[in-house]
């Protein structure tokens, strides 16, 4: 059985690739270049500075050191990552992440913390480069397209796991119908980022998706099972007392408040109402969770169904952050897909680059509202196509 859009080929001009290459470059020179000047995620002295990876490095050697509990412990959480020779930041690090994310993160605690930050981004970056290959099989380098995307550079800045969780989800939407089982694996393992995939099980019953359903369910519970062996049980009950605090830490308006890019982030920032800014949040989240629940009962267009499951996922989290605009490129590459095939819709084209492009306008004026304006782009030239859809 052929994969949905593996129909045909697509070839890329020779420009396409030159102007990629030379963005990937470009980017290699900047971190190499602020690493250098001590600006990247050492000090000039050697010692770490606050990038968000010192948290899951240090999370993971406490694990090793069979003390994994100690990270839901935030003031001895501070204390261990200090003890490496972090100092002095205005904003404390902070682990909020369930035990099951450890079982990623602890083979990174094993070389030094330089290693194990570089190695997390090569890592990353080459499963979502796979990731983009698979959604689109019939286009030579579309993974090495990809990394050229300026979220790419946002998430290797900041070492954060962008990359895996736009990985998972482009891979287990390539692959459901042929692979449902699979499929499912790719799911459950979105539960280390527990935000981001609250929608997949209304998605998988509406869908009629059982096996990719049990699937990521029994994923899930190996995975819990799996770290309460490794950490100890009592890792989940701290994990579970927390949660509150995360919300709090993240939500209530403190220094981390000032980077949150949801939709509840962005409206609470313009009008200082958190009344008003969960109303527009929970409006538009509905709206995204309804439209992309409906895309799951049209099984003839996987690319739409990928690109508004995505879009609506990041839509429905409050807690959303400037490097997880990253897997708007994955949605974007389902639509490319669906154009590649049936031609592309008027304005279509333009549309898809200007989400992918827009992280990188959020890095020169810094503005808060990047993540939600991609997801929407690419949310509605994907409901413009199912629209037709139904329509036909």
């Amino acid at each position: 059985m052929n994969q949905p859009g593996a129909r045909g080929s697509a070839g890329i001009p020779p420009v396409v690739f030159f102007a990629a290459g030379a963005l990937v470059v470009a980017y290699l020179v900047l971190l190499a270049g602020t690493f250098s000047a001590g600006a990247w995620f050492l000090a000039p002295d050697g010692g770490p500075r606050r990038f968000d990876f010192l948290a899951f490095w240090t999370a993971a050697r406490l694990a090793h050191d069979g003390v994994a509990g100690t990270a839901y412990d935030h003031a001895a959480f501070v204390a261990a990552y200090e003890a490496f020779g972090a100092q002095g930041f205005a904003l404390p690090l902070g682990w909020w992440n369930p035990p099951s994310f450890l079982l990623i993160l602890w083979p990174f605690a094993l070389p030094s913390y330089p290693a194990a930050f570089l190695a997390w981004i090569v890592v990353g970056a080459l499963c979502f480069a796979a990731a983009i290959r698979v959604v689109l099989p019939r286009v030579a380098g579309a993974g090495f397209l990809a990394l050229a995307c300026p979220a790419a550079l946002i998430c290797a800045w900041h070492g954060q796991n962008s990359f895996l969780t736009a990985a998972l989800f482009g891979l287990a939407l390539a692959v459901i119908d042929t692979r449902p089982v699979l499929a499912g694996l790719f799911i459950g393992l979105l539960s280390v980022k527990p935000q981001f995939g609250v929608l997949m099980p209304l998605f998988l019953v509406v869908g009629g998706y059982w096996r990719t359903f049990g699937s990521a369910a029994a994923t899930v519970v190996l995975l819990g099972l799996m770290s309460a062996l490794a950490f100890g049980p009592g890792t989940w009950f701290a994990f579970l007392a927390g949660v509150g605090t995360a919300g709090e830490a993240h939500l209530g308006g403190g220094a981390a408040f000032d980077t949150l890019q949801s939709v509840y982030g962005v409206v609470k920032r313009a009008s200082g109402d958190a009344c008003l800014a969960w109303a527009v949040h929970g409006a538009v989240a509905s709206a995204a969770a309804v439209a992309a629940a409906i895309s799951w009962r049209y099984p003839a267009s996987p690319e739409v169904r990928g690109a508004m499951t995505i879009s609506a996922s990041f839509l429905v989290t409050p807690y959303m952050f400037p490097y997880d605009v990253l897997a708007a490129t994955v949605a974007a590459a389902f639509l490319c897909r669906a154009m590649l095939r049936d031609g592309p819709l008027p304005g279509e084209a333009a549309f898809l680059i200007l989400s992918v492009g827009l992280p990188a306008l959020g890095m020169v004026f810094r503005t808060g509202m990047i993540a939600p304006a991609a997801y929407l782009i690419v949310f509605g030239v994907a409901l413009r196509r199912l629209v037709r859809l139904r329509s036909t």
